[in-house]
């Protein structure tokens, strides 16, 4: 499974392993499938790239997916960026104080997220300890 998504998030299908030889009967010179042996560029067609993972249990359980590239997301407008107030926060003062030096610390190094992105993962995607802060700027 992480292997499919990693080629569809790169557009790179990786070789078979362990494959050698095809049995000739399969005919994969003249027809539309193919083993690869080498890493091969995914062409980008304008529809979204699809890949299905098939999982075969020796209980019975058995599983296919069908995944889908993601969409690129849509770029931010003024109508839809997120507000420029950054929430902090954590179970306790002192957590609190070294979240706050942590990205802090981030920012300077620049190996944060976009400002955009990290306002947006601190408001929506965390839960909100009891010790808080809101940064505006």
């Amino acid at each position: 499974l992480v292997k499919t998504l990693l080629v569809l998030k790169h557009g790179v299908i990786p070789p078979i392993a362990g494959f050698s030889e095809a049995n000739p009967l399969l005919e994969l010179e003249t027809g539309p499938f193919y083993a690869p042996r080498s890493l091969r560029p995914w062409p980008d067609t304008g529809t979204p790239r699809r890949a299905g993972v098939t999982s075969l249990g020796i209980g019975g359980t058995n599983v296919h997916l069908v995944l889908e590239e993601a969409p690129e997301p849509a770029p931010r407008t003024a109508a839809t960026a997120p507000p420029d107030v950054l929430l902090v926060s954590a179970t306790s003062g002192e957590a609190l104080a070294d979240n706050i030096r942590s990205l802090r610390d981030a920012l300077r190094r620049r190996t944060a997220l976009p400002l955009a992105d990290l306002v947006t993962t601190a408001a929506l995607g965390r839960s909100h300890g009891r010790h808080r802060i809101a940064v505006r700027g």
